[in-house]
């Protein structure tokens, strides 16, 4: 075997060394997914669509061990792009607990909110001086929860996005919530509803920005504002 050849050789042997490791590695990684990690544990079955499972020993977020979960009274509440459960304890988002959330009285709202007897929650966030007794949420039909407004008796709350705190709800200065609704808008540029209009007695809003000059009482979008 001349020099060419046995260099041949030797590339293509390191190739498929590679090549069948590699799908060695890969195939252990795929068993390992949802297998038992304890003496006497048997396999996570799925519970939902979401991507809960439970094993004799574990609760399941896809293949997060939910530590402090109990298995026989854990439920999924929702399910989807957005997930929330609970079991006797606590309550859970996606794999993380909702800090003081009760799990008695939480009730699945919509588009990552939810309440119980003493907060609101967006996510596992607490959102802060909410009247729980008498909140209210506006727009969930809309499909985006950046169309969400937030209403209590006191005030409305706009939802905001920054680099620094993400997303927080704060007050819309001088709106009323006893009269804050959408407008509706026979929108044939987009399809679906268009939430991007909203007015209480005293102002007409463009995305929580009060529209200068607007009457509320006669007020009609159109596609050019």
């Amino acid at each position: 075997m001349n020099n060419s050849m046995k260099k041949h050789f030797i590339i293509s042997s390191i190739f498929l060394t590679l090549f069948f490791s590699g799908c060695t590695s890969q195939g252990q990684t795929q068993q390992k997914e949802n297998q038992p990690t304890d003496e006497g544990e048997t396999k996570a079955i799925s519970i939902n669509e979401g991507g809960y499972s439970k094993s004799n020993k574990y609760i399941y977020f896809k293949d997060t061990k939910i530590e402090n979960a109990d298995i026989i009274t854990f439920e999924v509440i929702n399910s989807g792009r957005y997930n929330i459960a609970k079991d006797k304890n606590n309550v859970f988002w996606f794999n993380d607990t909702i800090n003081n959330a009760d799990p008695n009285t939480i009730n699945y709202v919509g588009y990552g909110f939810s309440k119980d007897k003493d907060n609101v929650y967006n996510g596992t966030k607490t959102l802060t001086n909410i009247d729980v007794n008498t909140v209210k949420f506006l727009g969930l039909e809309c499909g985006d929860e950046r169309d969400v407004y937030i209403l209590d008796k006191n005030n409305v709350y706009k939802r905001i996005h920054s680099k620094e705190k993400g997303i927080e709800y704060v007050i819309l200065e001088n709106a009323d919530p006893n009269t804050f609704e959408y407008i509706p808008w026979e929108n044939t540029i987009s399809s679906g509803t268009n939430c991007r209009y909203t007015k209480d007695k005293n102002n007409v809003y463009d995305n929580g920005e009060i529209v200068l000059n607007a009457n509320p009482d006669n007020f009609e979008p159109n596609e050019i504002n």
